[in-house]
């Protein structure tokens, strides 16, 4: 957020994001999302950095590009879902290749591609040459990219997207202004020098993406809110500078201010005077809430017309957030203590070599599983042939797989009758 724009952008962006709960939902998971995201993120600061600072020389500017390749190329080798960066990506780099304000020559910006494609190939090559190394590479290539081109069965990301604006309306709401409010001037002036643009067509690129992935799960979302915050922050800054700006020299205030403050104010009354309204039906807590909401807004409004943008600022997040405290709350009541228990279970009753087989609980998370597929939820089941189902219930009936601990879960039942009776008949 500083590099691309400023501290405070960067600061309420931050915010705004640990603040997120489906981004909290998936970081506090181990997955390769955390290597992934933070990767992209970095490469994006180093391009910005590398072609909107004038003062670098160009020897910098050709590392720094290669380093942001790198970082891309990276990402990419963490996990797929990193390629649904790259028409976005591409498409801001061509812009910055042949439009005419960019800075330097023609020349000189096809050199710093070139470094850039060199970094982001290099992670690639090398990982492949060291599968290659070990007879792997076309199997790496399958079970990471053909096998998944294969899916069959999808979803709407109707779902997702309707949790994340009802768990955090305010984030997505100034996000979706603040992307708006860039658009207009997003080639033309100061707004292209700062890189508006690679912002802006990498956070349209991944959204549009939620409906070609044909399973846009929440972690995919973690690509997108980072820049969704960083977009909602800069909103709220330049709205606020935009307001204190209209203060006059002699201390009066212009009507758009009034106009734009009488606007807070009405929203938040109506929440209080709603509150009042209910009391009988209301907690404490509830009224506690929207009271502070309501006060931090006030202040929200004095302290623009005094020109104390930060204060503005910081009341502005504590107004938004405190809806979302409280879910954020709820989560922590969520234990893990039952999932802890069967895992201590199968370890306890079984050995380190000893297999396992179930369809989607994990429970035997320390023990080999004893079928290819280790999971099967309905997008692995919806790839699996039929003669692939009659090879899996082949095998069990020869015991050529002969799991020790079976959990017939749903996801198991469901891959085949014929299976389950196996299972039903045979283990205790």
């Amino acid at each position: 957020g500083k590099v691309w724009e400023n501290w405070r952008v960067g600061i309420m962006g931050t915010v705004f994001l640990v603040c997120t709960l489906m981004f909290q939902e998936k970081t506090l998971e181990i997955r390769p999302d955390l290597l992934s995201v933070p990767m992209l993120l970095g490469s994006l600061v180093l391009l910005i950095r590398a072609i909107t600072v004038d003062s670098l020389k160009e020897a910098t500017k050709k590392w720094l590009m290669a380093a942001c390749g790198f970082l891309l190329g990276a990402g990419i080798m963490a996990t797929q879902k990193m390629l649904f960066v790259m028409p976005g990506f591409t498409l801001a780099m061509f812009i910055y290749w042949f439009h005419p304000q960019s800075p330097g020559t023609f020349q000189s910006r096809f050199i710093l591609v070139v470094y850039q494609l060199t970094g982001f190939f290099t992670p690639i090559l090398l990982m492949l040459g060291y599968f290659a190394l070990h007879d792997g590479a076309y199997t790496f290539i399958e079970y990471n990219l053909l096998l998944n081109l294969g899916w069959k069965v999808g979803f709407s990301p109707a779902e997702y997207i309707n949790r994340l604006m009802t768990q955090n309306p305010f984030m997505v709401g100034f996000g979706l202004l603040g992307l708006l409010w860039a658009v207009p001037k997003l080639f033309t002036g100061p707004s292209f020098g700062q890189g508006d643009y690679i912002m802006a067509i990498n956070l349209v690129g991944l959204i549009v993406g939620l409906f070609i992935i044909p399973v846009p799960y929440r972690q995919y979302y973690m690509m997108i809110l980072p820049l969704l915050a960083l977009f909602a922050a800069r909103f709220l800054v330049e709205i606020i500078e935009y307001l204190a700006n209209f203060r006059s020299k002699e201390g009066l205030v212009n009507p758009q201010f009034w106009t734009a403050s009488l606007i807070f104010l009405v929203l938040s009354a109506g929440l209080l005077l709603w509150t009042f309204s209910n009391l009988s039906d209301i907690s404490l807590s509830d009224f506690i809430k929207k009271s502070v909401i309501f006060t931090a807004i006030v202040i929200v409004v004095a302290a623009t017309y005094f020109k104390k943008q930060d204060l503005a600022l910081v009341m502005l997040l504590v107004a938004v957030h405190i809806p979302a405290a409280k879910k954020f709350k709820n989560k922590f009541y969520y234990g893990n203590e039952e999932q802890l228990s069967q895992i201590r279970y199968v370890i306890d009753n079984s050995s380190p070599t000893d297999t396992f087989m179930d369809g989607w609980n994990g429970m035997g998370l320390f023990r080999p599983h004893a079928y290819f597929y280790w999971m099967l939820h309905p997008e692995v089941r919806g790839m699996l042939t039929e003669e692939q189902k009659e090879q899996l219930y082949k095998d069990l009936k020869t015991e050529k797989i002969r799991p020790y601990f079976v959990n017939l879960d749903q996801d198991l039942i469901q891959l085949s009758p014929e299976i389950t009776a196996y299972i039903k008949e045979h283990y205790q």
